[in-house]
């Protein structure tokens, strides 16, 4: 049995880079796929994304959701949903939230937990999804880890992603980067300790060497692209963060290749119960990693 970090998308997301780039940053992507088409999604494009589906949900790489906008109506009414109020125009895009709900009830056998995050092509699809939480929002602390990457570019065929996944260098290369993210970072910032932060900063420069090592044996087309994960703090993090020390360590310890920022924004998910929980990922252009070399 393993846990597995999976991406939420929205109906549309499949037309944008951020896919292709996905399929590299997560054990699997969720990728909701409507019954009909819907607004601009001709038939002739949902034949064609539901044939990609197929060959990556075969090759354990994406999870198909069957979409249906009467269920998704039916989500947005009920108890959970009530402190999200959605504007009209980001209905659609927001079915990366439900996604989120809804990831574990498609659970693989032999997965223990899945850990779901919505997946943004762009800094504005996440705070477009903030702004809209209007009723009651509990207010968390948000730690943005931002890291530098090399990622496939659009038109790379998924036949090549699917055999990069498969290369047992890459393989232990993104397990090692994820564990860093859910366990040792946790770790080391619960602790408030410059040797402990110090150790997980070189640690973590080591994975992203053996990541980007096994990139680079990758035969196809790649670019340079600012990954950004955002990390609720609940708990004793969010104690630590609100004191400041814990953030002035970080910013002596951090690598060139990462950067490290805080930033108060409202939560759709109550974190009561543990250290930190996922709130979203944002694939950014290479030149926004600029405004993380800054100082905070």
């Amino acid at each position: 049995m393993k846990d597995e970090y999976w991406g939420t998308f929205s109906i549309y997301d499949h037309r944008d880079p951020v896919f292709r780039k996905a399929l590299i940053l997560f054990d699997r992507v969720v990728i909701p796929v409507p019954d009909r088409p819907i607004y601009d999604i001709t038939q002739q494009e949902l034949d064609e994304l539901s044939t990609a589906v197929d060959y990556l949900v075969e090759n354990q790489a994406a999870v198909r959701y069957p979409w249906s906008s009467v269920l998704f109506q039916d989500w947005q009414k009920n108890l959970t949903r009530e402190a999200l109020s959605i504007m009209p125009r980001d209905q659609l895009f927001d079915s990366r939230l439900l996604l989120q709900q809804q990831a574990v009830s498609r659970k693989p056998p032999d997965v223990d937990e899945v850990i779901a995050v919505p997946v943004y092509g762009a800094r504005e699809g996440y705070d477009a999804a903030v702004t809209a939480i209007a009723r009651n929002p509990q207010q968390l602390l948000t730690l943005e880890l931002a890291q530098y990457l090399t990622v496939p570019t659009a038109d790379v065929p998924l036949a090549e992603l699917v055999k990069l996944r498969s290369q047992p260098a890459f393989q232990s290369a993104f397990n090692a980067m994820r564990r860093w993210q859910t366990e040792i970072l946790p770790e080391a910032l619960s602790e408030k300790t410059a040797n402990k932060v110090h150790t997980a900063a070189k640690d973590f420069e080591r994975m992203i060497n053996r990541y980007e090592q096994a990139m680079s044996e990758a035969r196809f087309s790649k670019q340079k692209a600012c990954v950004v994960s955002l990390l609720s703090l609940g708990g004793a993090l969010a104690l630590a963060f609100a004191g400041g020390p814990a953030l002035t360590v970080l910013g002596t310890a951090v690598p060139a290749l990462y950067a490290l920022k805080e930033a108060d924004k409202p939560g759709w998910r109550s974190i009561q119960d543990k250290d930190f929980a996922p709130a979203g990922v944002i694939c950014e252009a290479n030149t926004v990693f600029e405004r993380y070399q800054r100082p905070i």
